[in-house]
C-alpha cells in the first residue's frame, strides 16, 4: 500500500487501518480514533501521524523518510496536538525497531502519549542511527538503548545504569603469613621446688632404719591415745 499524500488533513478521519506487507505512508496522517498498521515495514515519510487521544500500534519495522535528499523530522502524537493531554499507548510490536532511511540525512523523531500513554518500542536506531529522540510519555519502553545522538524522555535525558560487579577479594601475601607459635617443650620453672640436673624433681630420701631390722618401722598408731 502507498499513499503519496496526507490523510484527513482537512476533515480528520474516524480511524484508519491497513494491512500490507509493505506500508508507505509519504504524508501526514490525521484521525480521531487509533491507527493500526499490520505489516512487514512501515515507511512513514510524513511530518505529523496524529491519534486525539487514541492509540497508534505499528506491528512491524519502522522506517523514516522524507522522500528526498533532506532532513526527516517525525511526529508521532497521540494527544490530538494537546487537545487530548492523557494522549494513548504508543506500540511498535516485534521487532518494533525503527531506523532512519538513510545514514546521510538528518533524522529526527518526537513520540507525544501524553501523560498517561506509554511508549512501547523495540530497538530504535539499531540499523541506522537517529540524530534525535524525544519522548513525551507516562512511561517509555525499549529493547535497548536508543542509537541516536540526543535522546530525552520528557525533557530530561535518561541516565542508563550500568551493572554493578562484585568486589574483588583481597589476595594472600605469602610473606606475611603467621603462624602459632610452639607449645613449650619443658616445664614451667617453679623456683621453689629444687629440681634435679634434668630438670625433674629430686627421688625421696631413703627411710631411716633403727640398728638391726632390715624392714622400715611400722607406723605407731595413737588413735587410743589420750
Amino acid at each position: 500500500i502507498t499513499v503519496t499524500g496526507a490523510i484527513g488533513s482537512n476533515v480528520p478521519l474516524a480511524r484508519l487501518s491497513a494491512t500490507a506487507q509493505t506500508i508507505e505512508l509519504l504524508g501526514s496522517v490525521t484521525t480521531i480514533g487509533p491507527q493500526t498498521y499490520n505489516d512487514s515495514q512501515l515507511i512513514l515519510g510524513g511530518s505529523s501521524y496524529q491519534t486525539d487521544g487514541a492509540t497508534f500500534v505499528q506491528s512491524g519495522s519502522t522506517y523514516l523518510t522524507s522522500g528526498g535528499s533532506g532532513p526527516v523530522d517525525v511526529t508521532i502524537d497521540t494527544t490530538g496536538n494537546g487537545a487530548s493531554p492523557n494522549g494513548a499507548n504508543e506500540t511498535f510490536g516485534a521487532p518494533g525497531s525503527i531506523d532512519a532511511s538513510s545514514p546521510g540525512i538528518s533524522t529526527t523523531l518526537d513520540l507525544i502519549a501524553g501523560s498517561q500513554g506509554d511508549v512501547n518500542v523495540g530497538q530504535v536506531g539499531g540499523s541506522t542511527p537517529l540524530q534525535a529522540l524525544d519522548v513525551t510519555a507516562a512511561a517509555f519502553n525499549a529493547s535497548g538503548t536508543p542509537d541516536v545522538g540526543s535522546f530525552l524522555v520528557n525533557g530530561v535525558s535518561p541516565v542508563v545504569a550500568s551493572t554493578p560487579t562484585a568486589p574483588t577479594p583481597p589476595v594472600a601475601n605469602s610473606s606475611l603469613t603467621s603462624t602459632a607459635p610452639p607449645p613449650p617443650t619443658t616445664a614451667p620453672d617453679n623456683s621453689s621446688v629444687p629440681t634435679g640436673p634434668t630438670g625433674t624433681l629430686p627421688p625421696p630420701p631413703p627411710p631411716v632404719l633403727a640398728a638391726g631390722n632390715t624392714q622400715p618401722p611400722a607406723p605407731t598408731d595413737n588413735s587410743g591415745a589420750g
